[in-house]
């Protein structure tokens, strides 16, 4: 089994029957489906039952939270290929999960880009340049986790999500494995999911900033807490769309100079 589709929910029926859809609909179906829900009680469970045929395995009973929910899941999962499709989130079309089953799949991690929904406009965010992708971008700002393809094995080797966060642990996952255990990683270089902005990372930012900080306390050593401080001062400034194109703008130039360079060297 290749891939492993894990979707997690709690009082989102709606969310989770469009995710449904979108995944029901995918003309590639050579993948397992673990439904983890926490014990919903607006008919989500209701639904889930009436679609369970489509489920490897399921379940609707009380967690301690969203990464709570995701362990359970990968607990459950055997693909080799994880992706974390949560409720409300669905897939671009339906031949995205084809389209990426029949890449090379060599990496640790597969990423793709995503589509932010939000009050009915759609943004495509392309996210970090793969390629160069440096522990600096991941200081500002994590992967797009709906859209990215982890090995089952990574949780087996660095260890399973962080349950003591609400919102950043796959953040510090992602820190974890790509930053200190220098693990490939690899961009699809299509959108793979449509992501519905209304989660708690997009309305608790006060929240998110402290975990954030937390996780660079605890995983960094001192000597890099003051350029984290700076980097976040950079990053509220580039929350303006303008100085945002024109950071991105500097930030290409940047990186291409630097490879041209080493073209040069070699």
């Amino acid at each position: 089994m290749k891939l492993s589709i894990i979707t997690i929910n709690y009082n989102h029926v709606e969310g989770l029957r469009n995710t449904i859809n979108s995944v029901i609909s995918q003309s590639y179906q050579d993948f397992e489906w673990v439904i983890i829900d926490g014990g919903s009680k607006d008919g989500s469970r209701e639904l889930i039952e009436q679609y369970q045929h489509h489920f490897s395995s399921w379940c609707s009973e009380p967690d301690k939270g969203v990464y709570n929910a995701m362990n359970k899941g990968i607990a459950q999962a055997h693909g080799d290929y994880l992706l974390f499709l949560n409720s409300g989130d669905y897939l671009c079309d339906k031949g995205v999960l084809h389209a990426v089953m029949n890449k090379d799949l060599d990496a640790d991690i597969l990423v793709g880009y995503i589509y932010r929904e939000k009050k009915g406009k759609m943004l495509l965010d392309k996210g970090h340049n793969i390629d160069t992708l440096s522990a600096t971008d991941l200081l500002m700002n994590s992967l797009p986790h709906q859209a990215t393809f982890i090995r089952r094995d990574l949780f087996d080797k660095f260890g399973m999500y962080d349950e003591s966060y609400r919102i950043v642990s796959d953040w510090k996952f992602f820190m974890q494995t790509i930053v200190f255990g220098n693990v490939s990683v690899k961009s699809l270089e299509m959108p793979i999911t449509i992501y519905e902005c209304d989660g708690i990372s997009d309305t608790n930012p006060t929240l998110n900033a402290q975990e954030r900080d937390k996780v660079v306390h605890e995983l960094f050593p001192p000597r890099i807490w003051q350029d984290y401080e700076n980097l976040q001062s950079l990053f509220d400034v580039v929350r303006y769309p303008f100085f945002r194109l024109l950071y991105r703008i500097l930030y290409r130039m940047s990186a291409a100079w630097h490879n041209y360079q080493i073209k040069k060297i070699q």
